[in-house]
C-alpha cells in the first residue's frame, strides 16, 4: 500500500477514534445530566401528591374514599402541569385517575408490581410511538387499605433532543472524516511527490 493511502488511513483511524468517542460521550453526559433534572423534578411533584395523601390520612385515619378521591381530584386541578397522569388505586379497583382513557403502555404500567408501602418505584416507560413516560409508584397505608398512587411525567422532549443531537453529530462526523481525508491525502502526495522524482530519477 502506497504512503500517502497508509497515511490517510491513519488519520481517519485517529479522528473515528477521538471524535466518535467524544462526541458519544459528550451526547451521553448531556442526556443522563437532563434525565436526571427531569427525575428529580418529578419525584418533588410526586412527593408533594404523596405529602397531601399522607397528611389527609394522619388527619382522620378513618376518612371515607370519597373524601380521598375528592382531595386526589383537587390536587391534580390545582398542578395539573405537573403530571402527565394521576392515578389513586387499591389492588382490586382504581378510585380515581385524571385522565379517562390511557394508552395500553400505560395501563401495562400499573400492572408491573405494587410497590411496598414507604418505598417509591420508579421506572421509564416507552409508548412504542416515540413518548417516554417516568412513572412513579409508591403506597400509603389507610383505615386498613393499601393505597397506591401513581404518576407520570412526559419526559419524551429529552429523547427526541437526544435524537436530533445524534443525527447533528453523525453529519458533522461524516463531514470532518471527508475533509480529514481529502487534506490527509492532498499532504501525503506533496511530501511523497519529490522522492517519487528522485525515484525515477534514479531508475532513468
Amino acid at each position: 500500500m502506497k504512503f500517502h493511502l497508509k497515511m490517510t488511513l491513519c488519520m481517519l483511524a485517529v479522528l473515528s477514534v477521538l471524535f466518535g468517542a467524544g462526541g458519544s460521550l459528550l451526547i451521553y453526559e448531556s442526556f443522563e445530566d437532563s434525565l436526571e433534572r427531569e427525575k428529580a423534578a418529578a419525584l418533588g411533584d410526586y412527593r408533594m401528591a404523596w405529602g397531601t395523601l399522607q397528611i389527609v390520612n394522619s388527619m382522620d385515619a378513618y376518612l371515607d374514599r370519597d373524601a380521598i378521591i375528592k382531595t386526589m381530584e383537587q390536587l391534580y386541578q390545582q398542578n395539573s402541569a405537573s403530571w402527565f397522569d394521576l392515578r389513586l388505586s387499591t389492588k382490586d379497583e382504581v378510585l380515581y385517575e385524571s385522565r379517562e382513557t390511557q394508552s395500553p403502555f400505560i395501563q401495562t404500567a400499573w400492572a408491573i408490581a405494587d410497590p411496598e408501602p414507604g418505598i417509591c418505584l420508579i421506572r421509564i416507560l416507552d409508548n412504542g410511538n416515540g413518548a417516554h413516560f417516568l412513572v412513579f409508584s409508591g403506597a400509603v397505608e389507610t383505615n386498613g387499605d393499601v393505597l397506591f398512587l401513581t404518576t407520570s411525567h412526559d419526559v419524551s422532549t429529552l429523547y427526541t433532543a437526544r435524537q436530533a443531537q445524534q443525527r447533528t453529530y453523525i453529519q458533522v462526523f461524516l463531514l470532518m472524516c471527508l475533509l480529514c481525508a481529502v487534506l490527509s491525502y492532498t499532504v501525503s502526495r506533496l511530501l511523497t511527490a519529490p522522492l517519487g522524482g528522485l525515484s525515477r530519477a534514479s531508475r532513468a
